[in-house]
């Protein structure tokens, strides 16, 4: 792929975010936490609105509570990120083109119109930065984050291990709605 002198320097403060993020150094006041499932929402929800205000200038709120249960519908773009460690979850970003488009031209000031390289590799980028601030400000869990991955179709399907609780977050925005589903397991000892 031919570099590109906008895209090219963001590319390389996010690989440095992440590097970073994805460091062993804990947080102090967050290490101190148990891993439970609530606290693992709460830490999601906030690093979702987090993520959308400080790297692409979206305030976004939340509709309502976490659902129990996975969507029914689902926009035509899938962000994934896999969680390993004590505790095994998923994080499915998903949202529709129109939003993902509004994503990419606050990161990079480019503006497609089409579900493009640029555009996948966002959609990759976002789930890892919620993964990410989520196992930040979980602290010292011993969480790992996997690489993002994504899914681009119309009618594409997500679903999740067997023994993972599955819950649905909805979210609205002036650029439109996406939702996160997680998929978690956190083994009791």
């Amino acid at each position: 792929m031919p570099s590109n002198p906008v895209l090219d320097p963001m590319l390389n403060d996010l690989l440095a975010e992440v590097l970073q993020r994805n460091s062993d150094r804990p947080l102090a006041e967050a290490s101190a936490q148990r891993l439970d499932e609530t606290v693992f929402i709460e830490h999601l929800i906030s690093s979702t609105l987090s993520v959308f205000r400080k790297m692409c200038g979206i305030e976004v709120t939340m509709l309502g509570v976490p659902h129990p249960g996975c969507a029914i519908k689902h926009f035509e773009i899938s962000g994934f990120v896999g969680i390993v460690g004590p505790a095994q979850a998923t994080l499915a970003i998903n949202l529709p083109p129109q939003f993902a488009f509004k994503v990419v031209e606050k990161l990079t000031g480019c503006c497609p119109s089409t579900v493009d390289a640029d555009v996948i590799d966002a959609v990759g980028e976002m789930a890892n930065m919620i993964a990410g601030k989520t196992k930040e400000r979980l602290g010292d869990q011993g969480l790992t984050l996997g690489l993002p991955t994504v899914i681009v179709g119309p009618g594409h399907r997500i679903t999740f291990g067997a023994n993972m609780r599955i819950h649905l977050l909805r979210f609205n925005s002036d650029e439109g709605p996406f939702q996160i589903e997680l998929g978690i397991d956190i083994p009791r000892c």
